[in-house]
């Protein structure tokens, strides 16, 4: 059968990009040789850290051509709360995520030969995700909270005639603060493709569970939500767009 192979690319493609962008400010920010990152306090860091992203996924993710020709999902956790809404098949829901694990663990490994020592310092180990000092439950609870808050955000806007060409952009930004407010008590994933394409080549993967069942859960929860409260509004796109 034929399948849209050029949609299950774009995922891997915006996947990448984000990691891309997101390891080398990582390195920028965080590494202890960064000139960036001494001039910085930590606060400020993670400020910096959801600036410099916000424009990366509007521009790089939301409104590139990879984006546009899969809806620019690039989350498994995503893309399951599209399929419980019956917005995607099964079998091209299980594409999509294939493709977006697959885009994550490739880039990070490109970013390691690119960044060599800087990218597996410590400090840095491939720009993983890790919970905070505030141990696994809070970090639990804010990936919880996020996902459910994007999710939910994501539905409302692009189901509503007068606010989903801002959908895209207000994604953006909330993803924006998400990394700058979150990132101090989970490394900010909302993702379990983009968290587990770090941990394979990572040094440490503490609390690797967390980045699934937390954003899955809380997509899942948002969707049904959705699906209960506006049982009208369940028409309109389906994923991939051209399909």
């Amino acid at each position: 059968m034929s399948r849209p192979w050029s949609a299950y690319l774009s995922e891997a493609m915006g996947l990448a990009v984000f990691m891309a962008f997101a390891g080398g400010l990582t390195v920028l920010l965080f590494h202890p040789d960064s000139p960036v990152g001494r001039a910085l306090e930590p606060p400020a860091r993670y400020f910096a850290l959801g600036l410099g992203m916000a424009p990366v996924v509007w521009l790089g993710i939301v409104n590139a051509p990879w984006g546009k020709r899969s809806g620019a999902h690039v989350n498994p956790a995503v893309t399951l709360a599209f399929w419980r809404l019956g917005k995607i098949s099964g079998v091209d829901a299980l594409f999509y995520m294939a493709f977006q694990f697959l885009g994550a663990i490739a880039i990070a490994r490109i970013m390691g030969w690119i960044f060599g020592p800087l990218y597996t310092h410590p400090a840095v180990d491939f720009a993983s995700t890790k919970p905070g000092p505030d141990g696994v439950w809070v970090a639990f609870g804010v990936e919880f909270a996020i996902s459910f808050g994007l999710m939910a955000m994501t539905l409302w806007m692009a189901n509503d005639e007068r606010l989903a060409k801002r959908s895209g952009g207000a994604m953006a930004l909330l993803l924006g603060f998400y990394l700058a407010t979150a990132t101090p008590f989970t490394g900010m994933s909302l993702n379990p493709a983009r968290t587990t394409g770090s941990a394979v080549w990572a040094s440490e993967r503490p609390g690797l569970w967390i980045y699934f069942v937390a954003p899955c859960l809380a997509t899942l929860l948002a969707a049904e939500l959705y699906r209960r409260r506006f049982p009208d509004r369940l028409g309109g796109k389906s994923y991939p767009p051209e399909a």
